[in-house]
């Protein structure tokens, strides 16, 4: 799905939810 240079980024996302949200904001950018 996501390039391997996202791979560490997502795990340290796993362990930090505001970064969770933050992606998905990055990803979905019309919903707030």
């Amino acid at each position: 799905m996501y390039p391997l240079k996202f791979e560490p980024i997502l795990k340290q996302t796993l362990w930090g939810g505001d970064k969770i949200n933050l992606f998905k904001k990055l990803n979905n950018p019309t919903t707030e």
